[in-house]
């Protein structure tokens, strides 16, 4: 029972620690990732419809 106890505080700890770290890296990254995902298209939408114009 007692090992139990501890191995699921452990395992509950660890989660924390995992969303924290989550939180902290993955996301912004993912949302860093998709700005940058959004640039590259808007800047080869403007390149075609500035070929177009030519």
């Amino acid at each position: 029972m007692h090992a139990t106890t501890l191995g699921f505080k452990r395992d509950r700890d660890l989660d924390a620690i995992d969303g924290v770290a989550y939180g902290r890296y993955v996301l912004p990254a993912a949302g860093l990732q998709a700005a940058l995902d959004q640039l590259r298209n808007f800047g080869v939408r403007s390149d075609i419809w500035t070929r177009a114009r030519q």
